[in-house]
């Protein structure tokens, strides 16, 4: 009798595993499923552990690999691979530390693009610096004769100081020694805001200015304004009925070309 009952004891036992690794098998298939139609329907899905995520997504077309902690806390390494074989795979380290944060970005090729990019600072003050070269040879780049294939083999850097106190922001970048860049922003009460761009380039001997500013009618109603030093004004109205959707009415003139000419303009977005 007790033998009988153990064999019927292991049966069950055996029917419950059987019944738990169906389970299993039905929602993992039910997970992968979803994710493929989550790429189907153009979006992105994330699969894995908070420091070590694959992501799939069908709108970049790319496979994400991200590691979090490489090697030492605060350092970040991702790798993308395109699933086209238009592009190159491309990997990117992140360094944070305190108010600091280090990152470098190269593509996978023989010849890639190697960016580097630095930011120091705290919330009212920060410092900021961005590196690339090309390291392709002049006749993979084109013709080797060229200004503008000579200019590619140049390093490319631009460094910035930002400020922020309160409603202003002020900010200062200079690229490649050659271009000086100041921008203003203020904002005046809840629904006003004034801004300033002023930009120089030296190897031109060229100024330019631009001032603007930004008024809420209402909650749903916005009208924008900017004049140009070259002339040029712009104006914009955008109505938001319900998020997702608004319309926009906007014109340009330029008052001082040699031929004035007025563009108006409307934009209808209508979101689900």
């Amino acid at each position: 009798m007790r033998s009988i009952m153990q064999r019927k004891t292991r049966g069950m036992q055996r029917l419950v595993r059987s019944s738990l690794q169906m389970e299993r098998m039905l929602a993992f298939f039910m997970r992968l499923a979803k994710r493929l139609l989550v790429l189907l329907c153009g979006g992105s899905e994330q699969i894995g552990k908070p420091s070590l995520r694959f992501e799939l997504s069908s709108d970049t077309k790319l496979i994400k690999l991200t590691i979090d902690n490489v090697l030492r806390p605060g350092l970040k390494g991702l790798l993308s691979i395109p699933i086209s074989s238009g592009s190159s795979s491309k990997v990117d380290l992140h360094c944070r530390h305190l108010g600091a944060c280090i990152t470098g970005s190269s593509e996978l090729q023989g010849s890639p693009i190697v960016c580097l990019s630095a930011v120091i600072g705290t919330r009212n003050i920060a410092l900021g610096a961005d590196f690339s070269l090309v390291t392709k040879s002049l006749n993979a780049l084109g013709a080797a004769d060229s200004v503008e294939t000579k200019l590619l083999r140049f390093p490319k850097y631009t460094c910035g100081l930002i400020l922020s106190e309160g409603d202003v922001d002020a900010s200062f970048t200079m690229e490649n020694a050659d271009i000086l860049t100041a921008t203003y922003y203020k904002k005046l009460d809840e629904t006003t805001s004034i801004g300033a761009k002023a930009q120089r380039v030296l190897s031109l001997n060229d100024n330019s200015l631009e001032v603007g500013f930004s008024h809420a009618l209402d909650p749903n109603t916005t009208v924008k304004a900017k004049l140009s030093s070259d002339g040029a004004v712009s104006v914009l109205l955008r109505y938001d009925p319900k998020p997702k959707c608004y319309i926009a009415f906007s014109a340009e003139s330029k008052t001082q070309a040699s031929q004035k000419e007025t563009k108006f303009g409307l934009c209808v977005v209508l979101g689900a």
